[in-house]
């Protein structure tokens, strides 16, 4: 089984938003769930009778695009996946033109910090 669970409040988490860099903190404003909440979930359905390939979390979105990647592996709900792909398509669209929106300030300036390396070396 495979889970991939939300950002979740947990003194780990804490510790990786510390050294994010400000552009990746954009991309994913902070909506935590209760690591309760997510234990839960989990815990629930590895003990049901069939549980899963891929873990379902209290997310409803992070759901249905892991269902989109989620290729050859054993799905849960092909026919729900086969409807829903035209949405879900547009909805990773989406999210990959709102990542590349924001994280195209952090590499010019890692660009420029790269030629100013080179330049120092020179």
């Amino acid at each position: 089984h495979v889970g991939q669970p939300p950002d979740t409040d947990t003194p780990g988490f804490h510790n990786e938003e510390r050294t994010k860099p400000a552009e990746n903190k954009a991309m994913f404003p902070l909506d935590l769930y209760k690591p309760q909440v997510v234990a839960s979930q989990l815990w629930r359905v590895v003990c049901a009778p069939r549980a899963p390939y891929h873990l379902p979390s209290p997310d409803f979105v992070n759901n249905l695009l892991v269902g989109s990647v989620s290729a050859v592996t054993p799905r849960q709900r092909p026919l729900l996946d086969a409807l829903s792909a035209p949405l879900v398509l547009l909805v990773e669209a989406a999210v990959v033109l709102w990542i590349d929106h924001v994280a195209r300030p952090y590499g010019k300036r890692a660009t420029e910090r790269a030629r100013a390396v080179a330049l120092k070396t020179d």
